[in-house]
């Protein structure tokens, strides 16, 4: 009894090892896997990896941005160089605006120089490319709300005064610093400087430290930079009335056993080799269920996905409230295997390619409409204050109660953390100064 005690004690241990390995096998992302699978061909002679690069792979580059040159020999693709325009672009979603505002947003993207500032001033850029002032500014003030803060300014004073709104900064010295006085700033003559603003030398300090905190150059070496390419791990495509999904299978093709081997180690009178090949066709049978299990996963959250978004992937319409305890409650898999399968993944649909991950969102409960996410509200509230009267700009009260009158129940406070979340000033911050063109 004891010699099988001990059978299925080490059977069971080996069990366990592969459980772990086949979780780590589905938390790997296409070129994770990819290498992956070449690593394990080099090491089993049993083992046969057909590595193909398909039309869809193709137009998958050329959807994520990158270039149609491809290395021969290693079937990867080569990665263009980003511009300020392209970084700039790649923030927005075409379908939330007009196709004339669109081209306006492509043509000031256009006019930005690799430290993120304007080539020209509003009125220059109006003049030359024949853009009505209204439309540039509206598309300015866009752009100029993407990411880093102070990008998209004409000027030095411009940009950090953008940084300052952004970090909440609402210290009207460091203001009247940056509109007026950097130059003694930049020379070190803080003392003639808090003489000229009559204030106090350790407020200077404590204003020229909150400075030193911002860049000069708001893009600061991002554009530039090889753009970084995603190879998506699910495709979904709307056909026929449907969603179909399927697996970018052409990077990850399944092993196949060698003939030749197999047939040797039914053959051999060598005992040792014939356990060898064994037990490395066992392997090559293990690595396909992994990779099966790994693929009918990622297939089931894809459906589940497609059902849940399917405004979003189709017309850039709002993502629906959706978490991922949710998603496993409704598939009946442990949450931790969801998180797994989705890690560092991307799924391209109609529109684009997003991370997977950036399809959970959490919902903010209201009558009119129980399932609308924190990222909806946030849209909406950006829309309010980008549609406000600038001279007369609403409060965070005003923008609770254009959103209650949509059904949409929230709290002032709530309002003030989003817009402090998509860097919007306060109502003080956002009025024009009158006579401001």
């Amino acid at each position: 009894m004891k010699p099988t005690h001990l059978i299925l004690q080490e059977q069971k241990q080996i069990l366990s090892q592969r459980q772990v390995e086949s979780l780590h096998i589905l938390a790997m992302d296409a070129q994770e896997l990819r290498e992956f699978m070449i690593q394990e061909q080099n090491e089993n002679p049993m083992l046969n990896f057909i590595e193909s690069v398909s039309s869809r792979a193709r137009s998958s580059a050329r959807t994520s941005g990158m270039s149609e040159m491809w290395d021969g020999t290693q079937n990867i693709p080569a990665p263009l160089e980003e511009t300020a325009r392209d970084f700039l672009l790649a923030q927005l979603r075409p379908n939330d605006y007009t196709p004339e505002e669109y081209e306006v947003l492509q043509i000031l993207a256009g006019n930005v120089d690799e430290k993120g500032f304007l080539m020209g001033t509003p009125e220059e850029l109006s003049e030359v490319f024949r853009i009505p002032r209204p439309m540039l500014h509206k598309c300015l003030s866009v752009l100029q709300n993407l990411d880093p803060p102070g990008v998209c300014c004409s000027s030095l004073e411009e940009c950090l005064l953008k940084q300052l709104e952004a970090k909440g900064e609402r210290d009207e010295l460091a203001r009247r610093i940056v509109q007026f006085h950097l130059a003694d700033v930049a020379k070190g003559h803080l003392g003639r400087l808090a003489r000229t603003l009559a204030a106090d030398i350790s407020h200077i300090n404590h204003v020229v430290a909150t400075l030193a905190s911002l860049t000069p150059n708001p893009l600061n070496g991002l554009a530039g930079r090889t753009a970084q390419y995603a190879i998506p791990d699910l495709i979904i495509t709307w056909e026929n009335g449907g969603w179909e999904i399927e697996l970018e299978n052409d990077w990850f093709a399944k092993f196949e056993g060698c003939d030749y081997y197999e047939k040797l180690a039914q053959d051999t009178a060598d005992e040792e080799l014939r356990n060898y090949l064994q037990e490395k066709a066992q392997r090559v049978r293990f690595l396909n269920m992994a990779l099966e299990k790994r693929r009918s996963t990622l297939l089931r959250i894809g459906r589940s996905l497609a059902a849940r978004h399917s405004d979003f992937f189709l017309s850039g319409g709002s993502l629906a409230a959706l978490t991922m305890t949710e998603l496993a409650e409704e598939l009946q898999m442990h949450v931790s295997t969801i998180s797994r399968a989705i890690k560092n993944k991307y799924l391209q649909h109609p529109r684009g390619i997003c991370e997977i991950r950036s399809l959970f969102v959490r919902g903010m409960p209201s009558e009119a409409y129980p399932q609308i996410s924190r990222e909806t509200i946030k849209s909406r509230i950006r829309a309010l204050i980008a549609g406000e009267d600038k001279n007369k700009p609403c409060s965070d009260k005003q923008l609770t109660q254009f959103l209650m009158k949509q059904g949409i129940q929230i709290s002032r406070r709530t309002v003030t953390k989003y817009r402090e979340e998509l860097a919007l000033g306060g109502m003080h911050d956002r009025r024009t100064p009158a006579g401001t063109f």
